[in-house]
């Protein structure tokens, strides 16, 4: 909502997501999107279709109305999908290769829905291109389609999160612009990587990305589940300072 990089004028009317099942005689609201200071940042929105929207001929329309005749903001939407699907993460399985493999030799929108920040290019001396975020940016993260799992499932990938070795754990400032390769050759379900700070967090979503937990859980002295003790629910820059192959189970809960 609102383009650019200044805020989107106050006096701009909300957007309403509506639905129809009478061939558009009658619109019913399904949701309101309301302009604010970042309301001009790109984000991913799922909502569920209620039961009454659930028909053979429902209808959906983005709409907005008018100040006299005059529209104050722009407003923009793209990757609208509208199905049947539970799970989001990135994945193999032990059968054979899942429906998401990519080597970012090719653009695949088919493969990632959003992926703010992010660019496809040669970076940290890849052998070919890679998905980079190397941009200075509020937000960068990437977030794959929705992908079926099975109980065998894993995610495989090159990981870069840094493209030299520094001299401290953790040197890097937050507004330093880290060097984030994510998945080189990237071979999985649907999943996003939020880079925090100096480092980049693996989640997984299964109510189409309304919420997100971490695919990993750190195995701490408090966790009793754990047969050894790790901090491996983030991937840090100071032990991914070069390209590595990280593979990864998918827990049962994901």
């Amino acid at each position: 909502l609102g383009c650019g990089k200044a805020s989107p004028d106050p006096r701009s009317q909300p957007v309403l997501l509506q639905f129809s099942v009478d061939g558009g005689l009658k619109w019913a609201l399904l949701q309101e999107f309301l302009y604010s200071n970042s309301s001009n940042q790109a984000h991913l929105v799922a909502l569920e279709i209620p039961l009454r929207a659930r028909t053979s001929a429902t209808r959906l329309r983005w709409w907005q109305p008018s100040e006299n005749g005059h529209f104050h903001s722009p407003w923009v939407i793209d990757k609208v999908k509208s199905c049947y699907a539970k799970t989001r993460m990135t994945l193999l399985h032990a059968s054979g290769w899942g429906p998401l493999e990519d080597d970012f030799s090719s653009t695949n929108g088919r493969s990632w829905l959003l992926h703010p920040g992010g660019t496809r290019m040669p970076v940290c001396g890849s052998d070919g291109e890679a998905f980079a975020f190397i941009e200075k940016s509020n937000t960068r993260y990437g977030i794959t389609t929705d992908i079926s799992l099975g109980p065998d499932a894993f995610i495989q990938f090159d990981f870069s999160a840094s493209c030299s070795v520094t001299s401290s754990c953790y040197s890097m400032s937050p507004d330093t612009s880290v060097h984030i390769c994510l998945c080189h050759k990237y071979k999985g379900s649907s999943l996003t990587a939020v880079h925090v700070s100096a480092a980049v967090e693996l989640e997984y979503s299964l109510d189409l990305g309304l919420t997100w937990l971490p695919l990993v859980r750190d195995c701490l002295p408090t966790s009793p589940d754990c047969s050894s003790y790790t901090l491996q629910r983030l991937l840090v820059s100071d032990t991914y300072n070069k390209w590595g192959r990280v593979t990864l189970p998918v827990p049962h809960y994901a």
